[in-house]
């Protein structure tokens, strides 16, 4: 038979329980002793004490559009710190007449959609950082490649169908078919520590990067190779010193023509990712263009050996640069060079005070730290 409970006592068991929920709402325990580790979401007030196994979470609101971040139901503000071990869930809404971009977490990018979820790790980092990025509807098509009706997520490696209206935002849906005019920037080939992609992308670079590295010494120089690139972003290259940690990494930035190396920058990602220099990394030896620079100097001057080089980059490379070229220099006085850097566009030029040398597969290595085209002859230009 059940005992009865009189209503004296139920009312002071209720208020046991209510002050038992008032002293944890206010953080205190019974015995005085903080209960912060217990709690999920910290203020920003919080003592450093209290703080002892959570991370801070940084919120920057884009222009046009909010974020609004949360943990198991209760809102995160920024400022705010979050429970090692806890799911964050991250929701962009975008204003009227803009559509969500990208979200980034710390340097993570993802495009999969205006919603994301990650978990707090303390022994990774101490702060996350929220952002996103909302865009125009109206410019969308310049966040699209020119040629496909496909979209690329940077960080994921992915592609996906071109925007579809749905629920006041846009959502990029995965696409299976990953058409093969696109598939050269794929994982595949990143793991083979080359990367085959016209512009690579940074997630393309650090598998690549990686790749390279549990393949090589760590005494010895890894070499991550790009081929055929027409653009290495900044942040590829910042990808590839990073995820490096320390290590000796060069990129080996390879332009090819029918399978054949044509010529080769090298790349030392430690001092070109502190430059804002989007690098063009492509190289001709015998293009028309190469042809008519080289007519315009043999009528000008009476040197008889002249060879062109051109490099698609226009203009300075922000830091000096290794390159190799495959040229034919018969007849030349190899031990005598002169390097001269010409400007198509002033029509000047000037010469270029390099050290030289001859590898024994016969490509020549110069430094260069402007594009345009480089002159090479055996005798100062005379006319």
């Amino acid at each position: 038979m059940k005992k009865r409970v009189d209503s004296k006592r139920r009312q002071r068991v209720s208020g046991i329980v209510l002050a038992a929920l008032v002293t944890a709402s206010l953080g205190v325990s019974a015995l005085g002793v903080s209960a912060a580790g217990g709690q999920v979401v910290l203020n920003p007030s919080s003592s450093s004490e209290d703080r002892v196994g959570y991370s801070q979470i940084n919120i920057n609101n884009p222009r046009h559009g909010e974020i609004t971040v949360s943990v198991e139901g209760e809102d995160v503000r920024d400022g705010d710190w979050v429970k090692d071990g806890k799911r964050v869930s991250v929701y962009v809404k975008a204003d009227t007449g803009y559509f969500v971009h990208e979200i980034r977490v710390s340097g993570h990018t993802t495009t999969d959609s205006n919603r994301i979820r990650f978990t707090v790790n303390t022994d990774d980092r101490k702060s996350y950082t929220i952002s996103a990025s909302i865009y125009d509807r109206d410019d969308r098509d310049d966040y699209y490649d020119d040629d496909y009706d496909y979209y690329y997520d940077r960080y994921y490696d992915r592609y996906y169908d071109r925007y579809y209206y749905d629920d006041d935002y846009y959502r990029y849906r995965w696409d299976t078919k990953r058409i093969s005019a696109l598939r050269e920037d794929t994982r595949a080939n990143a793991n083979k520590g080359i990367v085959t992609a016209a512009n690579p992308s940074d997630a393309t670079a650090r598998i690549a990067t990686e790749t390279v590295l549990t393949k090589t010494k760590s005494s010895e120089q890894a070499k991550v190779v790009f081929r055929n690139s027409k653009t290495i972003q900044n942040s590829v290259l910042r990808t590839v010193y990073s995820t490096a940690d320390g290590r000796d990494v060069m990129i080996c930035a390879d332009s090819l023509d029918g399978g054949r190396l044509i010529g080769r920058l090298y790349i030392d990602p430690s001092k070109a990712s502190d430059t804002a220099v989007i690098v063009r990394p492509g190289i001709e030896t015998s293009s028309e263009l190469c042809k008519q620079v080289r007519s315009s100097f043999a009528r000008g001057y009476t040197n008889k050996n002249l060879a062109v080089v051109r490099f698609d980059q226009q203009g300075s490379f922000g830091v000096s640069m290794e390159a190799a070229v495959d040229l034919k220099l018969t007849g030349f006085d190899t031990d005598n060079l002169y390097f001269y850097s010409y400007d198509s566009s002033t029509n000047r030029y000037s010469r270029l005070t390099t050290e030289y040398r001859i590898d024994s597969n016969g490509y020549l290595h110069f430094d260069v730290t402007d594009g345009n085209y480089v002159v090479i002859t055996d005798k100062a230009l005379s006319k």
